[in-house]
């Protein structure tokens, strides 16, 4: 597959990788804390979760991306708990470009990697798999650690506007959330629960409207520039309102499992 390229394969020998800068320290002085606050979500890396496989199934639609990740980037790897597109686990650190992402405030965004090179020792492996376009926003604790990232990739160069900027933050946000109440859960009963379940129901429902209008979805690149940004605006307002109401339903579970 295309895309496994970039995670894994290197460059054939004849194909000359740009000159890089200094490369940047991939931790942040906050470290051994944000390891720390990572430590409990360790047991979730690798255990598949139909909820999360959904999400980033549904980020990758949205965005009309080939590739849709979410990570969790540890003292010497980024694990994948979720993943669209590739069939990896995991990649080391110092390969991955969201133990950049982590080190953000707010999205990360390189709309060609080809011609912003971002720094990381193994460059080369995008340019071996053009891949070209990456957007991700860091997974954030309550205490404010990021710990991972949602992210996407394509192998076009893209723009990302500022409403999808946003609404990649609101979908990263949620998965945060997520993430932090699959750790309550697990720790209180066997999964998965049936408060679980729910909130699966509710993205599963989300799923199912996009699938109807599939068809709209693989021509929005052929659509006129106003039908297809109207598309666009239509696919983003709903997604909000799916968020909005994962929102409510996970503050309700909270409520529910406080003393």
């Amino acid at each position: 597959m295309l895309l496994i390229a970039y995670l894994s394969v290197p460059l054939p020998y004849a194909v000359a990788t740009p000159m890089l800068p200094p490369l940047p320290p991939l931790s942040s002085a906050d470290e051994q804390a944000r390891l720390l606050a990572l430590r409990p979500y360790k047991s979730l890396k690798v255990v598949p979760d139909a909820l999360f496989s959904t999400l980033v199934d549904l980020v990758s639609r949205l965005f009309d991306a080939p590739l849709a990740l979410l990570t969790l980037v540890d003292e010497h790897d980024t694990f994948f708990k979720a993943s669209y597109g590739v069939t990896l686990r995991q990649v080391p650190r110092e390969q991955s470009v969201c133990a950049l992402t982590i080190l953000q405030q707010t999205t990360l965004v390189t709309e060609d990697l080809q011609q912003e090179p971002h720094a990381l020792e193994n460059f080369r492996y995008a340019c071996a798999s053009n891949m070209r376009f990456y957007a991700g926003h860091p997974l954030r604790t309550a205490e404010g650690h990021n710990i991972g990232a949602l992210c996407i990739l394509d192998s076009r160069v893209r723009t990302f506007s500022p409403r999808e900027r946003q609404c990649l933050q609101q979908l990263a946000q949620l998965a945060s959330h997520l993430l932090a109440l699959r750790l309550s859960l697990q720790a209180r009963q066997p999964m998965p629960s049936p408060e679980w379940l729910s909130l699966y129901d509710i993205l599963y429902a989300t799923f199912d409207q996009l699938e109807e209008s599939d068809a709209h979805l693989r021509e929005r690149r052929l659509l006129p520039e106003g039908a297809r940004r109207f598309q666009e605006q239509s696919l983003h307002l709903h997604m909000e309102a799916t968020i909005a109401k994962m929102q409510q339903r996970i503050a309700q579970i909270q409520a529910a499992l406080l003393p």
